[in-house]
């Protein structure tokens, strides 16, 4: 029999006490040896699973950027002077009309080599009414012709930078 400090009173009591004589607690419990090892073996898997996983919060090194073939780069100037041409194109078209603010644009094609570009667009007339116009842009000049617009623009496979044109003339805005 072994003698151990009360956990309430201090005074010291029988491990085989039931209560203290003192101030009648109870025993606090103890844990055996096969507990202690329980519960080290449980204390383990959690220090390993917390530590291992703080690997995975690591954030990714970042490589160095694939290099771009020439093709790569003039399909990239390509479209770049496109969006430049329609965007110069349309500017010009809106700051000529009536009521800038009520320009609805709905088509804006370019060529693939932006030499060409075509342009569907609704807007305000002089009387408050909403006319329909095309017009395309090619060597320097406008033109609202049917007959070219037929010829350069109608059926034909352009490309479409409507999104891109509504973008930057938002933001400019």
């Amino acid at each position: 029999m072994a003698l151990r400090p009360c956990a309430e009173c201090g005074a010291l009591i029988s491990t085989e006490a039931e209560a203290c004589p003192r101030c009648g607690a109870k025993p606090r419990a103890t844990m055996g040896p096969i507990g202690r090892v329980v519960l080290g073996v449980i204390a383990l898997s959690v220090g390993i699973s917390v530590f291992s996983s703080r690997g995975e919060d690591k954030p990714v090194e970042k490589t160095a950027p694939i290099a771009k073939t020439p093709e790569q780069i003039e399909a990239e100037e390509a479209e770049k002077s496109r969006a430049q041409r329609a965007i110069f194109v349309v500017t010009a078209l809106r700051d000529g009309l009536r009521d800038p603010d009520s320009v609805k644009w709905e088509s804006v094609s370019v060529s693939d080599d932006a030499s060409l570009v075509c342009v569907e667009y609704r807007a305000k007339n002089g009387f408050g009414g909403v006319n329909f116009e095309q017009t395309l842009y090619t060597k320097g000049k406008f033109s609202t012709s049917a007959k070219l617009w037929n010829r350069y623009c109608a059926g034909k496979q352009l490309n479409d930078l409507k999104p891109i044109v509504k973008y930057v003339l938002k933001r400019s805005s």
